[in-house]
């Protein structure tokens, strides 16, 4: 029943994890601030304020002007009011700069339904009753489609007879969260505006779109979800992605080549272009050519860039560099991410491995303990990122580690065993394993192996009688 209550409104949650005026959870890194006695009669003044001001729903201060609805639901005794330092500011100190750039709310429809009522009220001779937020009308809003934005006769038949329903499946949620990327992106298209409209009510109070009251015809859901885009969709859209990844691209040269000094042949620059526009969805990279690359290089760079034969390939360098410098042999394979990529991923093995904290070993074991390091395998990130080195994909079984045959993962297990105790000095279970085997073929108690293992890791022991 909790959950259920978190679930349909924001405001149940509990009072000291979430922030009164802006509603969002209080971080445990972020230090609340309570509104007191002597400043509740100041925050409730700024509140009113605030909800006298027209904010539209799309600005992030839409949320200020219903504090002050919030505060009359409180309980006189139960005042406890947490909120986040810095809305706690713009709330007290962006009153006037609201007033002035959006104005007051226009009262003079309110005020007529008021008198509406009152005469009402006096030809019944009836006491006046204040109407409860389950009385008002303005609930039966919510129940439209969001796409045609239009209410109809038929808005209460079945769903199949042309009614009206609300999202409530992942399925459905996906393609209508993804058709809506796609719409923003393409302001000519007819669903701009439905699209527009679903991204304003999933960016109010409630960001989960199964929290939101998402309703929609089943003719309208089947144009907008369903019904494939347009030529014309598709070409602005992938034409918009091509700009991103051609953005993306260019201040990596600019990092790498301008600044940095560094250089890059032609054809592995185009190469990065396709693993950008891989990245980005793109079924056909942005740049399918080195001439058209240069083009585009030359075009925005003009001369912060030059071109340097060497063979059949081509240098791309700093004029501030001389070309000869460079050598061909390690310009090959080089792209512009790989450094950054390989230290990345050394600070993220080094990071998961001081995580995992292992501890020192005290030889000799008893077979309990030898049998329990048995059991732990090397590290699942440095195992898989040798399995992705062969292979594009894989399924990863209960532990992490990618399903592949056994003899595959033997020598990736031995492989990230080595890798894993260079960087811990920590024996593996493999080295204990090869040890006896070793005893085992040979016959022998200690080897030039057996020796080395136990020298590696200071043991010392008498080898004299050998």
């Amino acid at each position: 029943m909790a959950q259920s209550k978190a679930f349909l409104s924001p405001y149940t949650a509990e009072k000291d994890k979430h922030c009164f005026i802006c509603c969002n959870e209080i971080k445990r890194s972020e230090k609340p601030q309570r509104i007191g006695e002597k400043g509740y009669e100041s925050f409730k003044i700024s509140a009113e304020e605030w909800s006298q001001i027209d904010v539209p729903v799309h600005d992030i201060k839409h949320r200020f002007t219903e504090v002050y609805g919030r505060l009359e639901c409180l309980e006189s005794d139960n005042r406890e009011i947490n909120v986040h330092a810095n809305c706690r500011v713009h709330f007290r100190n962006n009153v006037e700069r609201y007033k002035k750039n959006y104005g007051l709310k226009d009262k003079t429809v309110d005020e007529s339904h008021e008198h509406e009522t009152e005469a009402t009220a006096d030809s019944a001779e009836s006491p006046k009753k204040k109407a409860l937020r389950s009385q008002t009308d303005s609930l039966s809003s919510k129940y439209i489609c969001f796409i045609c934005n239009l209410k109809r006769d038929i808005d209460n038949n079945s769903y199949n007879e042309g009614g009206l329903t609300r999202c409530a499946t992942q399925l459905t949620a996906d393609k209508l969260m993804n058709r809506m990327e796609l719409f923003l992106k393409t302001k000519s298209s007819r669903f701009y505006s439905a699209a527009k409209r679903l991204n304003i009510l999933l960016s109010g109070q409630s960001h989960d779109i199964f929290a939101v009251d998402i309703y929609y015809h089943q003719s309208c859901y089947i144009k907008y979800a369903l019904k494939p885009a347009t030529q014309e969709e598709i070409t602005q859209n992938n034409k918009k992605v091509e700009e991103e990844v051609l953005d993306a691209f260019l201040y990596k040269v600019k990092t790498q080549i301008i600044r940095d000094k560094n250089a890059f042949l032609l054809n592995e620059l185009l190469l990065d272009v396709k693993i950008f526009s891989e990245e980005h969805g793109l079924e056909t990279p942005a740049l399918s050519d080195t001439r058209s690359l240069k083009r585009f290089l030359t075009a925005k760079l003009k001369d912060d860039v030059v071109f340097y034969p060497s063979g059949k390939f081509l240098i791309v360098h700093s004029p501030e560099i001389n070309p000869c410098e460079y050598s061909l042999a390690t310009l090959r394979g080089s792209g512009l991410r790989d450094e950054d990529l390989s230290k990345s991923f050394g600070r993220m093995i080094r990071r998961k491995l001081n995580a995992k904290k292992k501890t020192e070993m005290e030889l000799p074991l008893s077979p309990e303990e030898f049998l329990s390091m048995l059991d732990e395998g090397p590290l699942p990130e440095i195992y898989n990122a040798i399995y992705y080195s062969m292979h594009d994909n894989g399924k990863k079984n209960e532990y992490g580690y990618v399903i592949t045959s056994r003899v595959k993962a033997t020598k990736i297990w031995s492989l990230a065993s080595d890798w894993e105790t260079l960087m811990t000095g920590s024996p593996s279970p493999k080295q204990a394993i090869m040890g006896l085997v070793l005893h085992r073929i040979t016959g022998k108690n200690t080897s030039y192996f057996t020796y080395y293992y136990m020298a590696s890791y200071n043991i010392t022991t008498d080898l004299s009688s050998a």
